[in-house]
C-alpha cells in the first residue's frame, strides 16, 4: 500500500472521528459513496503497510523569544479577548471545515454553526443536525422521519451534550460562546480530534502573517491557535500529536479552519425543531435505532433477482429476514456468506423463515439497477433472493443510514429484531431472533385457544 492510500484512509478516519455525530450516525456500517466505485474485493495487506512520517512537533518553529514569560502573558491576554468576543456577540454564524494536513477537499468535514442569543445554537454536520434551544438539546437524523432526540438542559450544557454525543467537540466553540475563565479554556482546546492533550499548558505567543497565535503544549503534543487580532474570533487551530493506541513515537497533523462571522441576532435565530410527524425519544439509542422492536414492519412489493414481484403481504405465516446491502459495500459481502449460511440452516431445519437480500443505494441508473444487482448475485451464488430496492424506497422507510443491516419480522408482522453492522456471529445471532420470533408466536396461539375460565367468555380469534 503507497502512502498516499495510507494518508487517504487516515484522513477518512480522521473525518469520522472529528466529526462525531456522522460517526455515530453510521454505527460501524458502510454509507453511500460519494466517490469512485469501490472495487468489489479489497484486500489490505497490513504487515506492508509504509505509513507517512510522523508530523513534528509545532513548537520546533517557535524561538525562544516566542516562548518567553513575556509571550505566555499576551498568550494569556489573548485568549481573554478570544472569549470576551465570543460571548458579546449579538450571534454568530461560522463554516468550521476539519481535517488532516494536506487533505483533499474529500478528505474534511464541513460543520455549519449558528449561535443565536444565550444558549441557542445549531450544528450541522454530515446527516445530523445538533440544536440547543430555549431550555432543551435537540439531535436530529437526515432521512429519519419517525423519531428525534429531545433532552432538557439540566445546569450546564456542556454536560448535556455530553449526553447527545459519543465524545466532545473537537472545538471549543460552545465553551467560548458561554464564556469561560482560563483555566476551562484551557481544557476545551485540549480536546483534539485524536483524544486529549496530557499535561496542557500554554506556553507562547507571536504574530505571524497578521494573525495572533497561542502555543499549547502537551506531554503528547502541541497546538497552534491563530486568532484574527481585529476581530478576536478564532482563523484556525493546527494539531500535531500523538494519538492514543498509535505506533510509539508516530504522530499526526490534523487542521481546523474557522470562517467566524458577527451577524444581528435576527440573523440567526434558532428555533426549536418542529415534529412534522415524528415522535420525541429520550435516548440516544433509541434515536439511532431508526426502527423499534414491535413497530409494523414496512410494507414492500419489489422484484427479486429472478423478475419475480414479492410483497410482505405474500409471506404471511413465515419470519421474515431482510438483509440490506449494496456491490459496493465490504461488510456487506462479509455478511452475505453468513447470511447464506443462516438460510441453508433455516430450510434443512424446516423453519418457516424467508430470507431476502435487499439490494439498495447502487450508484447506477434505476433502470440499470436489478441487471447490475443481478450480475453480481449469480456469480456469488447464493441460496436464497435478493430483492431490489431500485428506487431505495424501502431502505428510506426505515431510515437507516447505512448498511448492512439486517431485519427480522415476525409472524404478527411487526420488527423481531434489528442488527446494524457486520456480526461475525450473525448465524447464531438469526437462529435465536428465529426461535424466539416463533416462540413468541406459538405463546399467543396457544393463549388464543386455552379454554376460558369457569363463568368467562370463551377467547376470541
Amino acid at each position: 500500500m503507497n502512502k498516499s492510500t495510507v494518508i487517504a484512509l487516515l484522513a477518512s478516519l480522521a473525518a469520522a472521528a472529528l466529526s462525531p455525530l456522522a460517526a455515530f450516525a453510521q454505527d460501524g456500517a458502510a454509507t453511500p459513496p460519494t466517490g469512485a466505485e469501490a472495487p468489489e474485493d479489497i484486500e489490505l495487506d497490513l504487515g506492508s503497510m509504509r505509513m507517512p512520517p510522523s508530523a513534528k512537533p509545532l513548537a520546533e518553529l517557535w524561538d525562544a523569544t516566542d516562548r518567553s514569560d513575556d509571550a505566555v502573558k499576551k498568550a494569556y491576554a489573548s485568549l481573554t479577548a478570544l472569549a470576551k468576543a465570543y460571548k458579546g456577540a449579538p450571534a454568530l454564524s461560522d463554516k468550521v471545515v476539519l481535517g488532516m494536513r494536506d487533505a483533499g477537499p474529500g478528505e474534511q468535514s464541513t460543520l455549519d454553526v449558528h449561535f443565536g442569543s444565550g444558549n441557542d445554537f445549531r450544528m450541522v454536520g454530515g446527516p445530523m443536525t445538533l440544536t440547543s434551544a430555549g431550555d432543551a438539546v435537540f439531535l436530529e437524523i437526515d432521512g429519519n422521519n419517525r423519531k428525534y432526540l429531545r433532552l432538557p438542559v439540566e445546569g450546564d450544557l456542556q454536560a448535556t451534550l455530553l449526553k447527545v454525543l459519543p465524545s466532545p467537540l473537537p472545538f471549543p466553540l460552545v465553551q467560548l460562546r458561554q464564556g469561560v475563565d482560563d483555566k476551562a479554556l484551557l481544557e476545551a482546546f485540549s480536546t483534539t480530534m485524536a483524544g486529549p492533550f496530557t499535561e496542557a499548558k500554554i506556553a507562547g505567543f507571536r504574530t505571524l502573517e497578521g494573525k495572533e497565535q497561542v502555543l499549547i503544549t502537551g506531554g503528547n503534543g502541541d497546538m497552534v491557535i491563530s486568532i484574527d487580532p481585529a476581530t478576536h474570533l478564532l482563523r484556525n487551530v493546527e494539531t500535531v500529536i500523538e494519538p492514543a493506541g498509535a505506533p510509539p513515537g508516530m504522530s499526526v497533523a490534523f487542521v481546523m479552519d474557522f470562517d467566524p462571522k458577527i451577524v444581528a441576532a435576527t440573523e440567526a435565530a434558532v428555533a426549536v425543531p418542529e415534529a412534522n410527524g415524528r415522535r420525541i425519544v429520550e435516548s440516544i439509542d433509541d434515536l439511532m435505532m431508526p426502527v423499534s422492536i414491535g413497530e409494523p414492519a414496512v410494507d414492500f412489493a419489489l422484484k427479486d433477482n429472478t423478475g419475480k414481484m414479492v410483497s410482505l403481504s405474500d409471506l404471511k405465516g413465515s419470519v421474515v429476514v431482510l438483509d440490506f446491502w449494496a456491490t459496493w459495500c465490504g461488510p456487506c459481502q462479509m455478511a452475505l456468506p453468513k447470511l447464506d449460511e443462516f438460510a441453508k440452516w433455516a430450510t434443512e431445519a424446516g423453519k418457516p423463515v424467508k430470507v431476502f437480500g435487499v439490494d439498495v443505494w447502487e450508484r447506477v441508473p434505476a433502470e440499470e439497477k436489478a441487471a447490475f444487482a443481478t450480475s453480481f448475485w449469480e456469480k456469488k451464488n447464493f441460496s436464497f433472493p435478493t430483492l431490489i430496492d431500485a428506487e431505495d424506497k424501502l431502505i428510506g422507510g426505515y431510515s437507516f443510514q447505512g448498511i448492512p443491516v439486517t431485519v427480522v419480522i415476525g409472524l404478527d408482522g411487526n420488527i423481531a429484531a434489528v442488527h446494524k453492522g457486520f456480526d461475525p456471529e450473525m448465524v447464531n445471532t438469526l437462529k435465536g431472533d428465529v426461535e424466539k420470533a416463533l416462540g413468541a408466536a406459538g405463546a399467543a396461539g396457544a393463549a388464543r385457544d386455552a379454554p376460558a375460565p369457569t363463568g368467562a367468555p370463551p377467547a376470541t380469534r
